[in-house]
């Protein structure tokens, strides 16, 4: 059966909205790759938010390939979604401070720690990205039958 592209969307933002911990891939401007863990924050056209520090490895790679891709996993259903998209550093104040507190919240929710990992580097100063995926992937492993693998996958891409 079909998934209609509101059912794709609904199914993939309550999938992000459930869960905090994403992993970021970036690159250099030789293609060296690099990932790391981080909060995200979530608008309703599934555009993913981050802060990190201008020093950091991300940050740095940023500033010279703004193509990532950015992983969520949950380990009880063995989902995963998988996204290919473009980074785009904001320069609205207010929007960084709400993805902050978004995070501050995941933080609390997640760890021992009232504060996420960001906050303890020296780094350079805090910058906010918004991810503007291009496509979006959700496998849910444990959602089939045996053998029924035609439902597995949950795909969306952009229009644009």
């Amino acid at each position: 059966m079909p998934v209609t592209l509101s059912k794709q969307h609904q199914r993939i933002a309550s999938f992000l909205k459930a869960n905090h911990i994403g992993i970021l891939a970036t690159a250099d401007k030789t293609g060296t790759p690099q990932a790391a863990a981080m909060y995200y924050a979530l608008d309703d056209e599934l555009n993913i938010y981050f802060i990190t520090k201008k020093g950091t490895a991300k940050g740095r790679n940023l500033e010279q390939n703004p193509l990532v891709a950015f992983t969520v996993y949950e380990a009880a259903s063995q989902s995963t979604l998988q996204v290919s998209g473009t980074a785009q550093q904001l320069d609205d104040v207010s929007a960084f401070q709400r993805i902050f507190k978004t995070i501050l919240v995941a933080s609390r929710i997640t760890s021992d720690s009232p504060v996420p990992p960001v906050t303890r580097l020296n780094s350079g100063e805090y910058v906010a990205y918004k991810i503007k995926p291009q496509t979006m992937r959700l496998a849910q492993y444990t959602k089939p039958d045996k053998g029924d693998f035609e439902n597995i996958f949950t795909t969306t891409s952009s229009p644009d």
